[in-house]
């Protein structure tokens, strides 16, 4: 983080439609909350209970991070994943597009989003992103150490800062995957923004180039090319 900080991602999944993001609970119990609590709780039937950080902020500030440190414009999906040994009580999420949901329907949750959306990334792109991330994940025991005891000397301060979703980084990535804009750039009929080619890589439609706004996902307009 920009402070100097740490923080830990549980997961993520990086895919043509964006990067999937996912906070990981095994909790047992019943759970309770809501996008705007800043506690959410776990129960049991003896009547005890656990309360715990919203996380919804948590993987918000996961995607925040992520962003800044890629500096790509891409768009993030927020996933919080529950074990299959609790139920999920009372859930209220309205002002985050950030599914909470338990790992039996991770699958079919993940698929629906991707089979719903244009594709962003082509697989040298996707590659690039993987290639920066990878060295994020080779970190010592004695570093995971430090970011453990980070984490309690400052109670989760951080985790509570919210984020919207998705997040998008307007700085350009390199190499930069957006086109020129430039007076002979094609502009969206809906939005005024710029339009973008994208071939098709799946789908009924694979190997057809289409035009797709730049302001995807404030904006779904796409078309195939004649």
């Amino acid at each position: 983080m920009a402070d100097g900080t740490t923080t830990e991602v549980d997961a993520v999944y990086i895919t043509a439609k964006g990067i999937f993001v996912f906070e990981s609970k095994d909790y047992s119990g019943w759970i309770f909350g809501s996008d705007t609590q800043k506690q959410w709780m776990q129960t049991f039937p003896n009547g005890s209970k656990n309360p715990f950080p919203n996380p919804i902020w948590q993987n918000d500030v996961h995607i925040q991070c992520l962003g800044e440190f890629l500096k790509w414009k891409i768009p993030f999906f927020s996933f919080v994943v529950f074990s299959d040994n609790c139920e999920i009580k009372k859930m209220s999420v309205v002002k985050s597009q950030a599914k909470v949901i338990q790992q039996f329907q991770l699958t079919e949750a993940v698929a629906n989003t991707f089979n719903a959306l244009p594709d962003v990334f082509n697989d040298t792109q996707m590659q690039t992103i993987w290639q920066t991330l990878y060295p994020l994940t080779q970190k010592t025991a004695a570093e995971k150490d430090t970011h453990v005891a980070n984490v309690q000397n400052r109670h989760n301060a951080n985790e509570n800062t919210r984020a919207a979703q998705p997040i998008y980084v307007a700085s350009a990535p390199v190499p930069a995957p957006q086109p020129a804009q430039t007076e002979q750039t094609p502009v969206c009929p809906l939005c005024g923004k710029a339009l973008q080619e994208r071939v098709a890589q799946s789908g009924d439609h694979a190997g057809q180039t289409y035009e797709v706004c730049t302001d995807y996902p404030n904006c779904t307009y796409a078309k195939i090319k004649e």
